[in-house]
């Protein structure tokens, strides 16, 4: 049973914020396959998740992890609509001597 840490409301709804974490894995680049060299990205979600129960008629059909997660998470994320392409990186740090 997962920790519920609040509420959401959504339009006219009311969703349950579950404490929750995801781990991201890196994939072989144009391929659905899970890459063996990086290890997974744990992407804490402190502020929870919106779980829609699965009798709402309103639920998306598939979980979604939105841009407010990945900005609080301070990743990146990049969309390449010419070779069809979801980016998502760690934030570089660049340090200056």
């Amino acid at each position: 049973m997962l920790t519920k840490l609040g509420e959401i409301r959504i339009g006219d709804d009311r969703l349950p914020l579950l404490e929750v974490d995801v781990w991201l894995h890196a994939n072989v680049p144009e391929k659905r396959e899970v890459a063996t060299g990086p290890a997974p990205f744990c992407l804490e979600l402190d502020a929870g998740v919106a779980v829609y129960p699965r009798a709402m008629a309103t639920a998306p059909r598939l979980p979604l992890l939105g841009l407010r997660a990945l900005r609080l998470a301070g990743l990146r994320l990049i969309i390449d609509c010419q070779a069809l392409r979801v980016t998502i990186r760690t934030s570089r740090r660049f340090w200056i001597l």
